[in-house]
Order: C-alpha cells, then sequence, then structure tokens
C-alpha cells in the first residue's frame, strides 16, 4: 500500500480536532443552560421570600395599627397624674422582686480582741448602718466579732446581766479598753507631744482627733504643730501651712533632713576623730 500524502493527514488532523472542539463547545452549552437553571430558580426562590416578608410586615403593621399612638398614652398618664399631684408626690415605685434585686457585697467586721476601741466602733456603726441592723440585735452580732480578752470580758458582761443596748455597751468598751485619758480626750489632744518619729506622733494625734469633736481645721492644725519636736516646730512655722495634711508632709520632709544632717555631722565627727588619734 503507498504511504498517505501529507495533505491527507493534515485534512484528518483539522477534522478530529473540529469534531473535538464541537464536543467542548456543547459541553459548555450545556453548562451554560444548568447554571442559567440554577440562577433563575434562585431568582424564584427570592422573590417568594420578599413576597412572604412583605405580607408578614403588612401585617404587623394592620395589627399595630389597633394600638394606641405613644403620644397618646403619654398625655392620658400626664392627664391622670394632674389629677392628684399630692397623692403622685407621696407614691414611690414598687420595689422589684427579690429574685431581681442585686445583692451587695458582703463585709465583715473586723476582730476585735481589746486593741483601738474606737476604730472598731467606729467601724462597728458603718457596718450596721451598712445592713441596716436594728439596734436591739447589735449586741448578740457584736459578740461574734471578738475575741481574746474583749470577748472574756464581753461573757463576764453578759453573765452578770450587765448588757442593756448598743450605746450603754459602746460606752463600756471605751471605758475599759481605751486610754486612761478617755473622760478628758481634749486634754489628751492638747497635751500630746512628739517622742518618736512623725509617723507615731500623727497615728496618735488622729486617734485623738477622732475623739474630739467641734474643733476647726485652725485648731486642729495648731495643735498639732505645737506637739512637734523643736526643731520641726522652727522649721514649719515660718512657712505657715494651711492645712494639716500640708503641714504633716512638710514635718516628713524636714524630718527626713534633719536626720540626714545628723548622719553626716556624726559621721564628720568620728572622722576628725580618726584622723586625730
Amino acid at each position: 500500500m503507498p504511504p498517505k500524502n501529507d495533505t491527507t493527514s493534515l485534512t484528518e488532523a483539522i477534522a478530529s480536532l473540529q469534531e473535538s472542539m464541537a464536543a467542548q463547545l456543547q459541553d459548555i452549552r450545556i453548562s451554560q443552560e444548568k447554571l442559567s437553571l440554577k440562577v433563575d430558580h434562585s431568582i424564584v426562590e427570592n422573590q417568594t421570600s420578599i413576597q412572604n416578608l412583605q405580607t408578614k410586615l403588612t401585617q404587623l403593621e394592620a395589627s399595630s395599627s389597633s394600638l394606641l399612638p405613644l403620644s397618646t398614652l403619654l398625655g392620658r398618664t400626664s392627664n391622670t397624674s394632674n389629677l392628684n399631684t399630692t397623692t403622685q408626690n407621696t407614691q414611690k415605685f414598687p420595689k422589684p422582686p427579690e429574685i431581681f434585686s442585686i445583692k451587695p457585697p458582703k463585709f465583715h467586721l473586723t476582730t476585735f480582741d481589746g486593741t483601738n476601741p474606737h476604730a472598731w466602733l467606729f467601724q462597728a456603726e458603718q457596718y450596721f448602718a451598712y445592713y441596716s441592723i436594728e439596734p436591739q440585735q447589735r449586741l448578740p452580732i457584736a459578740s461574734f466579732f471578738m475575741t481574746g480578752e474583749a470577748l472574756c470580758w464581753y461573757q463576764w458582761m453578759f453573765n452578770n446581766g450587765l448588757l442593756s443596748d448598743w450605746d450603754s455597751f459602746a460606752r463600756e468598751v471605751e471605758l475599759r479598753f481605751g486610754p486612761s485619758f478617755y473622760l478628758n480626750p481634749s486634754a489628751g489632744l492638747f497635751k500630746l507631744k512628739q517622742i518618736g518619729t512623725v509617723t507615731e506622733y500623727q497615728r496618735e494625734f488622729e486617734i485623738l482627733a477622732n475623739r474630739v469633736t467641734g474643733l476647726s481645721d485652725g485648731h486642729l492644725l495648731n495643735c498639732f504643730i505645737s506637739g512637734l519636736l523643736p526643731d520641726l516646730q522652727h522649721e514649719i512655722i515660718p512657712l505657715s501651712p494651711p492645712s494639716l495634711t500640708h503641714a504633716l508632709a512638710l514635718a516628713k520632709v524636714f524630718e527626713a533632713k534633719l536626720n540626714a544632717q545628723k548622719k553626716h555631722t556624726s559621721s564628720t565627727s568620728y572622722a576628725v576623730l580618726w584622723w586625730v588619734f
């Protein structure tokens, strides 16, 4: 058999390529038709959903139209309140149910062992006021926050029928555990003198000042300065501090300054003595 010529082979290749391209185009047309059908179906579904939403909105508008406008309700409320102004002023909003009430944080009273009675009594008063504890319930509750010597004393008072009410108990606590100058705290405040550091003097001054009422800020300021060490008074008085807080800050600053000078003087004297000998 003679070999095919080049023209025949080329013709067959072109024909095969055309058939392949025609098949691919047919597949593409089929895919496009399927995609078009899906798009049309989605459009129909979306239109149906939109129609359903519009129907529901129409129903809601129809049902809401039967309700009174807010302005009408407010007007009726205003008219009703104007009928009896006195009654409205005396009424209060009802308390919410207990299940919806916000529980306050829990606090515990500091245990009292006999030291610093005035601070403990002050904290006890705040505790009772915060929890709205009735006066007749305060004594039994206080016994749960006492220990050591204070608890033994409370037990003795209880067993001997010497506990009557909270106010009397508070006075007995001050007499039993307070300082010896309890009967005249003002005299103790005026006679107070700095012996140790400014911080120690401040603590004693505050304890006494909390028990004295009626003194002006100026009197407290003068009393505080007059009780300081003479060296500190000489530094502070010329500056005329306007408040007790300012005077306290100056006292601590000059205390540090004087202590530094004393250390420097003592170290210099020691160096001189060492050089001489």
